[in-house]
């Protein structure tokens, strides 16, 4: 499990920072990127990998808490991580969303309420396909 998540989470940072270092350099107006910007995505990255590479595959693979906890936790993990994430990246952006915080919050409820229906129905899906080939 542990390397596993470690490898998620490399995986993941090192995906998304490249990600980001890509679109910075596509979009960004002032064409020169200083250190201490690379920097920030690449913890903006770190973050990406923290969420999506461990806390995520942590609660839905391994962890056995009940589904209101997974769906609420993970809910709120993506909603903080989030704003942390546009806050580092721009903070003019962030005061131009942070109003709407709540928002955001109840539309990444609903999405993990579904994403966790169709996971555990892709999951039992599978579950019986191995117990089926072991009768």
């Amino acid at each position: 499990m542990m390397k596993e998540l470690k490898n998620g989470f490399i995986q993941t940072m090192l995906g998304s920072t490249i990600w980001l270092l890509l679109l910075s350099t596509l979009f960004r107006e002032n064409r020169e990127l200083s250190y201490e910007y690379i920097w920030t995505i690449v913890l903006i990255g770190a973050l990406f990998g923290l969420v999506f590479g461990i806390i995520y595959p942590y609660l839905w693979k391994y962890a056995t808490y009940p589904a209101i906890i997974n769906i609420i936790s993970s809910t709120l993990v993506n909603t903080v991580l989030g704003f942390l994430a546009v806050n580092l990246y721009d903070k003019t952006m962030f005061n131009l969303i942070i109003p709407y915080w709540w928002c955001a919050l109840i539309l990444t409820v609903i999405i993990h309420s579904i994403c966790f229906y169709f996971y555990t129905n892709y999951q039992n899906k599978q579950l019986e396909k191995e117990l089926n080939s072991l009768i």
